[in-house]
């Protein structure tokens, strides 16, 4: 090899590794920029981090950026994609600084304002979110990626018709942007306007049919709009693309839980937990639907997982109240609704079950105190004064039954019945 072989070689290799990255070679380009030498190419750092970034070595990338940045401080997209590699690593402040620092070198960097909007948002700073897309925005020309972002951060706030309007721009900008259309059916069904919602997650699932979200949630719409059985199909559609996805199984069982279909709502749930067994939501779903169908001894069973893994839901509590007063446990079915009460202290069904599985156990002037807190909080409470009555008579009070049969006929007028 001659003299100027010798010579060429570092720019041979510096662009071969810059054609290996843009390849996806990775491993390759950096073997090749081994022969560069920051002297000879002060941008080596930026394309070695390019290289351990798409190796997802985040660590490593960053390192090189920062030499890079160290080099050339006045490199926006070094300092841009640093911020990127920070991110990875779990440092959204950092990675928000290194993003503030390209904008500041570089107005005109629309990616760097939408990914600092990105971390801001997964921080839960929506405002400031905003605020980023908006910039990208304006940055960008016909960015229709950062008009969806910006409807994203909208749709956090609550703020849904504008959201819609985002996403609007987005699609006028990108016609088969599916991500889009699937974020405006979802602002559309929390403004509760379904339909609209249903043709835009149509529109998503037309562009991407093999995404099993955009199904999933066309399930759900048609749920809500009575459309049981395409409902039905919908999430088998989903599920037939992704059958591991729990959520998914978990919202079609919650579905048939709601149709009374319990033995098929079972099926799906026991799907759901068998992938993750540790869904506080998906237990307690199973263990209504073994109380639907009178298996209570597993329907308590499941519910204690429930309580397990999340114990300040109170709706669990209750039902695990009622299962264990089927079960004839009724001391611990009281212990549970008071631990349903001490989450929800303002609940009147609580205290009526309470009332009611106190009165099994034949202690009535407790039960009979209990029903007056049911009462208390809900003054129209038929169910409430008809089971005072029955407490009264047990205790021989039958001019004070008499009075509580009446205020239930009065609030309810079949309120009063053998129960």
């Amino acid at each position: 090899m001659g003299i100027l072989d010798r010579i060429k070689s570092p720019e041979e290799a510096f662009e071969k590794g810059n054609r290996l990255v843009d390849s996806g070679k990775f491993e390759e380009a950096l073997k090749a920029y081994e022969s560069v030498s920051e002297s000879e190419y002060p941008e080596i750092h930026y394309c070695r981090g390019n290289a351990y970034y798409g190796l997802l070595k985040y660590d490593k990338a960053a390192e090189a950026y920062n030499k890079a940045v160290a080099i050339t401080p006045g490199d926006a997209d070094a300092h841009y994609n640093r911020g990127n590699a920070l991110y990875k690593l779990g440092c959204p402040d950092e990675a928000i600084e290194a993003y503030d620092k390209a904008t500041g070198i570089d107005s005109r960097l629309a990616e760097a304002y939408n990914n600092k909007g990105n971390v801001l948002s997964k921080s839960g700073r929506y405002e400031e979110a905003l605020a980023a897309f908006e910039s990208a925005i304006a940055a960008g020309t016909d960015f229709a990626e950062g008009y969806n972002n910006k409807g994203l951060s909208l749709s956090s706030l609550g703020q849904y018709d504008d959201a819609v309007l985002a996403f609007d721009k987005a699609i006028s900008i990108r016609s088969d942007y599916a991500e889009a259309y699937y974020n405006r059916g979802n602002a559309l069904y929390e403004a509760g306007r379904h339909d609209e919602a249903l043709a835009s997650y149509d529109m998503a699932a037309e562009i991407i049919p093999e995404n099993s979200l955009y199904h999933n949630n066309r399930a759900l719409t048609l749920f809500e709009l009575g459309r049981y059985e395409e409902a039905m199909a919908a999430f088998d559609r989903s599920l037939s693309l992704n059958p591991k996805d729990a959520d998914l199984w978990f919202n079609k069982g919650f579905a048939l839980n709601n149709l009374g279909q319990y033995d098929k709502a079972l099926k799906a749930v026991e799907n759901s937990v068998s992938i993750n067994p540790d869904d506080a939501e998906a237990q307690y779903n199973k263990g209504f639907a073994l109380n639907e169908l009178g298996r209570y001894d597993e329907a308590i069973i499941a519910l204690d997982r429930s309580v397990a893994i999340d114990s300040g839901n109170s709706e669990v509590q209750c039902l695990r109240g009622a299962v264990l007063t089927e079960l004839g446990r009724y001391d611990d079915a009281v212990k549970a609704y008071d631990l349903a009460l001490g989450i929800v202290p303002d609940n009147a069904t609580f205290y009526y079950q309470k009332g009611d599985a106190i009165g099994k156990t034949g202690r009535y002037e407790e039960a009979i105190s209990v029903y007056d807190q049911a009462i208390a909080l809900n003054p129209d409470y038929a169910a409430a004064y008809s089971k005072k009555g029955k407490a009264l008579i047990h205790l021989g009070r039958y001019d004070d039954a008499s009075a509580a049969y009446d205020m239930a006929k009065r609030t309810e007028p079949d309120a009063v019945r053998d129960n």
